[in-house]
Parts: structure tokens; sequence; C-alpha cells
């Protein structure tokens, strides 16, 4: 398994950087990166992932996708300035390539029109029916951070690439559940879905993927549960809960 690797996936999932006092990403003594700033964050990140309670609508013609595009750009823009004023170096570098990844989908879906663009815009109104129900990303954010009290170090992140499958299954079933998408429809939203989660079996999941049973017989240890080292920060989006994670593998570090 690639270290690195699993270190750009996951400090760039959790570009935001922030995990109260244990933090070891953020400059805490700055007043301009205060929780109550972490707090507006958190919520624009749960905002950009669009599914979920605190998500957002599709758009549904092209004023709608303007309007969309340009509301993400500026949160991008919000994100990155966050990460200038309230990161260590290193964790920097890690948090823009998660910043690079989202300019990277704006560019695909923003930049000209395109078949995708016109599928995805022809089923905002199905995928609007239910995007706020939605809870596969809660449901992924709410297993990872049960791994926080678990003394089995790097042994977490096979858990989290668990826990990533069944968030695309989680997915996947939601969008076949949606009579009203087609299949062209269903696939191009899975990719878009894909494109904002990032997909980590592209990373360093080895054997822990869709394509596989490893996930099947995985379990948490009892043994190794330490109750001290619950998870309790008030920032609770996907990004921060996977920060909190990697914090409590010991020995955890970003090496260039």
């Amino acid at each position: 398994m690639n270290k690195i690797r699993w270190i750009l996936v996951l400090v760039g999932f959790a570009m935001l950087a922030m995990v109260e006092s244990r933090s070891t990403f953020i400059l805490t003594d700055k007043p301009e990166c205060s929780l109550k700033r972490q707090q507006s964050i958190d919520r624009m990140v749960s905002k950009l992932l669009i599914f979920g309670k605190y998500g957002q609508k599709y758009p549904t013609n092209s004023k709608e996708l303007t309007k969309l595009c340009a509301d993400i750009t500026a949160n991008t823009n919000q994100l990155n300035k966050f990460v200038v004023e309230c990161l260590k170096d290193q964790a920097q570098h890690m948090a823009k390539i998660m910043i690079y990844s989202i300019k990277r989908t704006l560019k695909t879906y923003c930049s000209k029109k395109t078949k995708k663009q016109t599928k995805l815009l022809e089923s905002g109104s199905c995928i609007n029916t239910r995007v706020q129900k939605i809870d596969c990303i809660d449901k992924f954010s709410n297993s990872s951070k049960e791994l926080v009290p678990y003394k089995i170090e790097n042994e977490k992140i096979k858990f989290i690439c668990c826990y990533h499958v069944d968030m695309m299954r989680c997915f996947e079933k939601q969008m076949e559940d949606l009579s009203c998408l087609d299949d062209d429809a269903r696939r191009y939203n899975m990719e878009l879905i894909k494109s904002i989660v990032v997909d980590l079996a592209n990373f360093a999941c080895g054997e822990y993927t869709e394509d596989s049973d490893r996930c099947d017989n995985l379990k948490l240890p009892k043994d190794k549960y330490n109750p001290k080292e619950k998870f309790t920060s008030r920032v609770r989006s996907m990004f921060f809960v996977l920060l909190h994670v990697a914090e409590s593998i010991d020995n955890f570090a970003i090496d260039t």
C-alpha cells in the first residue's frame, strides 16, 4: 500500500482540516481560524457535496446551472482562502489537491454544453424529488467517525475503503430506485457523484473494492476499543471526519 497516496486521499478529503484541540494541521492560534469560521466552512462543504440534508437542488436549466457554477466557484475560492490562512504548509499542499479536483469537475460540467451536461439538466427535476433525502454520504461519515476510538492504526484505512464501497452501492441503489431516470442519466449521475466524493478505489484500496468480497468479513475488534477516544468534533462534514480518523492513527504523518 502506497502511504503517500493514502496521505493525499485522506488529507485531500480533509482539505478544511480541523479537529479542534487535536488538530496537527490547523493554525488554531489565529483568530481568523476560529471554530465559528470552521463551522461555516463545514456547512459549505456539505452544500458542495450536493446530496443529503444540507445539500442543494440540482439545476434543471442553463440559467440554474450558471448560478450553481458561479456559487461553487465562489465557495471554492473561500475554501482556498481558508486553506491558505489556516493550514500549515504541508497540509496546504495536500488540501489543494482536492480543490483542484473540484475545479476539474467544474470545468467538465460548467465550461461548455455537452451531452453529459444536457443529460444532467434533463434529470434535475427527477433527482430533486429525493436529493436531500439521499443519505449515502452521511452514512459513510457516521460509519467512519466510529473508527476513531479503535486502536487498530493503519487497519482503519481498510474500513474507510469498505465504507466507501457501501456509499457507492448506496448511491447506485438510489439512482436505480428513481424510475424517472433512464440508463444514460443514471450513468452520468454516478460519474458526477464519483467526481464529487472522490473514488478511493482509484488510489490505494487494493483488494478492498466493489469487485471483491474482502469487505464482507471485515469486523471491528471489540478488544481494541478505547472509549476515551470518541469523536467529539463539532465540525462533522465528510472531510473533517476523515481528518479526525487520520489523526487517530498513531504516527500518522504527512511524509513528502
